[in-house]
């Protein structure tokens, strides 16, 4: 595969750490492909000793594909894995050591909310007590101490904070901060010391309850991972010679415990690579920021800085006024900071013909692929001037599938879409990742869950909130107490309850059931839909 000059060099570097400035559309996945392959190939790596760390299942499945197609026959396979999966594999080979037990259960997020909610009675809560809502603070609660774990603070660090902290926060009374606590106090957040103090007590007792059942959330794997290479260096030791060449993917969008692993995993970094571009960085909520990329540059001083800007995939003009917006971040950037040169250059063609051109509102004509900014007062006069504008192209002999519309959030496309049905154009919606995140979607698939596994409480759980059913949240966490009361599974509750709503629900569900004994779970899901799901919907409509 043909490289440009500067994806050579980050290809073949070898001797010391690697930091890869990679910009949008520079081929970094190409580049970390390649890299691997060099390993192999020409540095004579073993194929076993190579670890690659991704953010997603799908950048992992995409990599291990390209390795594979790349690699001869007879090679053992990379090990191309997130970074949770990775914790999970070392946890549950290593994790007895640290009195884990490695069959532990791994819980989604509606999982965890269940597993908060039967064990509410378990916390020293005063300022949370649960009273009236008793589930008020459940979700905020467990981000809060998923954040503290991914920030790498410890319960006893936590409290030991809150001690320092002034009885009382306010405009007039500013925190006084250790310089050397990861922890931050925002005044205009935060309240009182009794209530932080209060926290770190149940965020360790959260812990504590989740290490005693056996069951972990995401968070906890980082959080565990480095608790057994620290506590057990010689498994770390193992693990090191197991994986002697690291690489790193969207290193911009790693938090602070996961920095700590890689340091841990790598030693004195030599044979250690990180991709990275801080004008991508998506998660700074989840910990992520440019950061980690500067105090790679300090604990590596003796790193190699290769910075990719031929851009394969944008024309000129679009990465000018990308590079133009992106400068309001300064100087919080990497290349102010680190004084890198990171505007990209396009290596695409810039020949236009007589049909490629864009007819702007108003008069004049522009090159298709400018970049236009308009601003609007109302989401309405936004989305009739963008539709507007495709209607016009389209009359002009355009084609329609040679238009996008590009929407921040798959929510955000639902007024432009309908716009498009009001008017006739027809269009296709390409937010496939967004339909499992559909509320309708995550009922449906419980429902699945359920006829496949009647012990599958979480499932249950979202079919009692159903409108057909006509539960209330207090019924259906008196419930829930029940099973747990009776160690029994919330289906066995439900058919034991002698009372109006719950008989419907059984009669219902054990209908269904018995058909998906004879029926595919395509016919059994149509005529739950058919006649449960979705006449209360119209309902509602109506």
């Amino acid at each position: 595969m043909k490289l440009n000059s500067s994806q050579q060099k980050a290809v073949k570097h070898t001797g010391s750490p690697l930091l890869i400035v990679a910009g949008a559309g520079t081929g970094k996945t190409t580049v970390i492909t390649e890299r691997i392959i060099h390993l192999i190939e020409k540095e004579k790596v073993l194929a076993e000793s190579i670890l690659a760390l991704t953010f997603t299942e799908k950048a992992s499945n995409e990599m291990l594909e390209r390795v594979d197609i790349r690699l001869p026959l007879g090679h053992s396979e990379v090990a191309i894995k997130t970074f949770h999966g990775f914790c999970d594999q070392i946890l549950r080979q290593y994790g007895l050591e640290i009195g884990l037990n490695i069959g532990y259960k791994i819980l989604t997020e509606i999982d965890s909310w269940i597993f908060f909610k039967d064990h509410l009675f378990d916390f020293d809560f005063n300022y949370y007590r649960p009273i009236g809502n008793p589930t008020k603070f459940i979700a905020a609660l467990i981000s809060y101490f998923g954040r503290l774990q991914d920030e790498n603070v410890l319960p006893k660090e936590y409290l030991d904070f809150t001690k320092k902290m002034p009885a009382q926060i306010s405009e007039d009374n500013p925190s006084t901060l250790l310089s050397s606590t990861k922890l931050r106090v925002d005044d205009r957040t935060f309240g009182e010391k009794k209530r932080h103090q209060e926290l770190a007590g149940v965020y360790g007792k959260y812990l504590e309850i989740k290490l005693k059942n056996d069951v972990m959330e995401f968070s906890d794997m980082h959080y565990y991972i480095l608790k057994l290479f620290t506590e057990r260096p010689n498994d770390l030791k193992r693990v090191r010679e197991q994986y002697t060449h690291i690489l790193v993917d969207e290193f911009q969008d790693t938090n602070l415990i996961q920095f700590e692993l890689l340091k841990m995993l790598s030693g004195d970094g030599k044979n250690l690579t990180v991709v990275a571009d801080d004008d991508q960085s998506i998660y700074a909520f989840r910990g992520s920021n440019i950061s980690n990329i500067l105090n790679f540059s300090k604990i590596y001083p003796n790193v190699k800085k290769v910075t990719l800007t031929d851009n394969y995939r944008s024309k000129q003009d679009i990465l000018d006024k990308s590079y133009k917006l992106i400068q309001n971040n300064n100087p919080e950037r990497l290349e102010i900071q680190e004084g890198l040169e990171k505007r990209l250059v396009s290596l695409m063609g810039h020949e236009f013909n007589e049909l490629n051109k864009w007819e702007r509102m108003g008069g004049g004509k522009e090159e298709e692929g400018s970049v236009v900014f308009q601003q609007f007062s109302k989401e309405t006069e936004e989305v009739e001037s963008v539709v507007d504008k495709i209607q016009e192209a389209f009359e002009k002999g355009r084609n329609l599938s040679e238009m996008a519309i590009l929407v921040r959030a798959n929510s955000y496309a639902t007024p432009f879409t309908d716009e498009l049905t009001f008017r006739g154009i027809p269009y296709q919606f390409l937010g496939l990742r967004g339909l499992y995140e559909r509320e309708e979607v995550k009922d449906l698939l419980s429902f699945l869950r359920f006829l496949r596994n009647q012990e599958d409480d979480a499932s249950l759980y979202r079919i009692l909130k159903l409108k057909v059913f006509g539960f209330e949240m207090e019924e259906i966490l008196l419930l829930l107490g029940e099973a747990r009361k009776k160690k029994s599974s919330l289906w066995n509750v439900i058919r034991k309850t002698d009372e109006g709503k719950a008989k419907k629900m059984v009669e219902i569900l054990s209908g269904l059931l018995e058909k998906s004994r004879e029926y595919r779970g395509g016919a059994v899901l149509y005529e739950f839909v058919k006649d449960y799901y979705y006449p209360p919907l119209l309902e509602k409509e109506s």
